[in-house]
């Protein structure tokens, strides 16, 4: 049964005192034709009286509740219409690792584990709905082991390892082959890497080898050799910003950019994967084992004594507890106005609705149902009778037991409910059945019970071919309600869509772009807030640059970002990934036939430009 509110006591506690209240006034004032109202005996009150009153104030305070709903209705409506990510919740997010299987040689080939496979997750101790992930990026598995990872700290210790001076220091990574054959049999041109660690590792890391780089050389292991050789590779390119390797799904109603601050706030994590290209010819020339030298701009002597071979992660992936399935029929009841639905009627609480991919009704008998299209739907079909669908949310109530059972921490999440209507055909709704749905749906507060490293926790894939194991490094982090929500709507609405100008002001004050920000917050989390609060500035200015991919005469006006930082907000190895995701979150903005530039500088010296993205239109 599904729990009370509990604002409809506080209404009715409200309306019963005022009832009370004014009830003695009036009879009183009128004691000829309402003298029996007044409750003159307050230790012997009239029972009939008293009913009376608790009825009706019952009554009021359902009335109250409906219209305190009216207002999150509308503004979930509107969001669900323009921005559905702010009406939907955010899943529980991950890191695994899969483990090639020993000595297979079909690894020579680069099998793929494609993006979006199904990993499963139960515990061995409990029986559990399983858990089930879907991956965010492809994971070619080759027959590869880090053996060594260095940090060479000194020009000549660069100029050892690869027989050049580029470079103040570099890292250098050992590989070895774990099959038969040699490295020149396999058609490797670049390598996904996890940066993995504690502490600021990682983000001192990820910071060297994207800013502060030059471009990778594969070089012979033993450099004791008088035929040592060295071929220049490509450079290291940062992943998990491009739609390719998004998490959350796609919605051409949403703006693309918010994508990148709901994952970067849900698993900051999820961006520190970076690309190693244009490999092939070094490992052409290759034997059984080779170094992938990356040339650094400074040398960082803290990482000189911290970089380990686990700092490195092979064949690693993102994930999230977000898959699509059908969803049991939902029955329609014609006295009510709308009504719950359930991925799984038998485990109700082991599903939270994310979103509806189709809806489908059925009028009673009927074998094949009839397309029913969301009421904002662009590109409807316009048929003679037309069904329509609206959701709305509401998060999750407890009933009085669960309350009892229920730590602090548990996530109760969301309900979803449906109505339908018919507007060239009101009729039509009273001859439907049933409904049938399918959609994207999560394992709600069930991934908050595993954890990592756990020996009862079991990993696998829905394929487990050339696999011998999959492991999960980092999360599963936390699910999170919709922010659109609740009271947090109105302020929802108010930062739909700015655009670069409304983020810029004319005095550099970048509170709208912390505001937006601010917005994706859910838990205490100080260190992303005061990464928030180190922005002190941004700025816009009109630019001219060389349109790129076009001809050598055409040129194109854009806007440069310029994003001012305090340096005394952030940790060493926090600042370059926080903005990162920033800038490419103002650069999204760039319009048709333009392009945005971003320019982050902070008031330790340091400073960082990133390449000008072009507007979601080819130019013309």
């Amino acid at each position: 049964m599904t729990a009370i509110d509990p604002r409809l006591l506080q209404h009715y506690n409200r309306e019963l005192g005022y009832l009370r209240r004014q009830a003695a006034v009036f009879s009183e004032d009128h004691a000829q034709v309402a003298g029996r109202l007044g409750l003159d005996a307050p230790t012997n009150p009239d029972p009939h009286v008293e009913r009376l009153l608790e009825g009706v104030a019952y009554l009021n305070a359902r009335v109250r509740l409906k219209l305190d709903d009216q207002f999150p209705d509308f503004t979930q409506y509107l969001l669900d219409a323009l921005y559905p990510q702010y009406v939907t919740p955010t899943p529980a997010m991950g890191i695994v690792t899969l483990t090639p299987t020993p000595g297979e040689n079909a690894l020579a080939d680069g099998p793929r584990v494609a993006r979006g496979s199904t990993v499963h997750a139960t515990l061995s101790t409990e029986s559990i709905t399983p858990v089930e992930f879907r991956t965010g990026q492809d994971v070619t598995l080759w027959p590869l082991k880090i053996i060594a990872a260095d940090y060479l700290a000194t020009r000549a210790a660069v100029a050892t390892a690869t027989g050049t001076a580029v470079g103040e220091a570099a890292l250098r990574l050992r590989l070895e082959l774990t099959i038969d054959g040699s490295l020149a049999d396999l058609a490797i041109d670049h390598l996904d890497l996890f940066i993995d660690g504690a502490e600021d590792v990682p983000g001192r890391l990820l910071h060297q080898l994207l800013a502060e780089s030059y471009p990778a050389l594969v070089c012979a292991s033993d450099r004791g050799r008088r035929d040592a050789w060295s071929v220049g590779a490509g450079p290291v390119e940062a992943l998990g910003l491009d739609a390719e390797q998004a998490l959350l799904p796609a919605d051409l109603r949403s703006f693309r950019g918010y994508r990148l601050l709901a994952e970067y706030y849900a698993m900051p994590e999820k961006f520190r994967f970076i690309r190693l290209t244009g490999l092939a010819a070094g490992f052409a020339r290759g034997a059984r084992q080779v170094d992938i030298v990356i040339p650094l701009k400074r040398c960082v002597p803290a990482l000189a004594a911290a970089v380990a071979t686990d700092n490195f992660r092979l064949h690693a992936t993102p994930v999230i507890n977000l898959y699509k399935r059908h969803f049991d029929r939902i029955p329609v009841d014609r006295g009510q106005p709308e009504h719950l639905v359930l991925a799984d009627r038998s485990r109700q609480q082991d599903h939270e609705i994310y979103s509806l991919t189709s809806v489908s009704a059925y009028r009673a008998g009927d074998s094949v149902g009839m397309p029913v299209q969301p009421l904002y739907a662009r590109n409807a079909e316009r048929g003679d009778q037309p069904l329509y669908y609206s959701l709305r949310r509401r998060l999750r109530r407890l009933s009085e037991a669960e309350r009892r059972r229920r730590r602090e921490s548990d996530y109760t999440g969301s309900e979803t409910w449906i109505a339908l209507t018919a507007p060239g055909a009101p009729g039509l709704v009273d001859d439907i059945a049933e409904i049938a749905a399918e959609g994207w749906v999560t394992n709600r507060a069930l991934p908050t019970r595993l954890r990592p490293g756990a020996p009862d926790l079991v990993l696998a894939l829905a394929d487990m071919a050339n696999v011998a194991a999959v492991r999960m490094i980092r999360g599963p982090t936390r699910p999170q309600p919709p922010l659109g929500l609740g009271d947090a709507a109105w302020r929802v609405v108010s930062h739909l869509a700015p655009g670069n100008r409304g983020f810029a002001r004319a005095d550099g004050s970048p509170d709208v772009l912390l505001d937006h920000l601010r917005l994706y917050l859910r838990d205490e989390a100080p260190a992303l807030r005061r990464e928030i609060q180190g922005i002190t500035g941004l700025h816009a200015a009109l630019v001219t640059r060389r349109a790129a991919g076009v001809s050598r005469l055409a040129f194109e006006r854009g806007e440069q970002l310029t994003l001012h930082l305090a340096a005394s907000a952030y940790e060493a190895s926090t600042a370059y990934l926080f903005t990162m995701v920033v800038a490419r979150f103002l650069a999204e903005f760039a319009t048709v036939n333009s392009f945005a530039e971003v320019i982050v500088k902070s008031d330790d010296g340091l400073s960082w430009r990133w390449p000008a993205l072009s507007g979601p239109r080819p130019t013309i």
